[in-house]
């Protein structure tokens, strides 16, 4: 009978440190928006969820290509501007979506939790940085209204948002 447990005990513990590894070296994945998730989707699958942009913007220091979607294309996924940025082999790096709806700092944390470190840009504004699974969210003069939200691969560390690009 002690043989049995001690071998149950065994099995469990190396299942255990099997199931620690894996979930150690498996790589965080990046929040979605609207099917599209930074690090996983292409230029190719962009344009065919959004159609033609209205600006594509040239190489920059952060990124190879991006897409800007304003107006209808935008609006129809509750966005006033939708931005998309690839790398030099067309993955998705980040999205930047300003809201078209109105939301506030409670809104967020309903939505998405309170896993997320409070923290400031240069200039004093606030923003939740939800680190392990690439989601930040920046907000207005008033540190309540939500300006924009920015989806990146998720890293698990604290790496310091995207600067803003092409701002609005």
């Amino acid at each position: 009978m002690a043989c049995a447990i001690i071998e149950n005990m065994r099995r469990a513990s190396g299942l255990s440190v099997l199931l620690a590894v894996v979930l150690w070296t498996a790589p965080a994945l990046a929040r979605p928006w609207h099917g599209l998730t930074p690090g996983v989707s292409t230029k190719a699958e962009v344009t065919k969820k959004f159609g033609n942009a209205t600006k594509e913007l040239a190489a920059g220091t952060r990124y190879a290509s991006g897409l800007v979607y304003q107006a209808k294309e935008a609006q129809d996924s509750g966005a006033e501007e939708a931005q998309f940025f690839f790398d030099a082999g067309g993955k998705l790096t980040e999205i930047f979506v300003f809201p078209q709806v109105a939301m506030k700092k409670e809104d967020i944390v309903k939505a998405y939790g309170s896993g997320y470190e409070e923290r400031r840009t240069d200039d004093f504004r606030l923003y939740f940085q939800y680190k392990t699974d690439g989601f930040v969210v920046f907000f207005d003069k008033d540190n309540d209204s939500v300006f924009q939200l920015q989806f990146t691969p998720g890293s698990g560390t604290a790496a310091a948002p995207a600067s803003n690009p092409a701002a609005k």
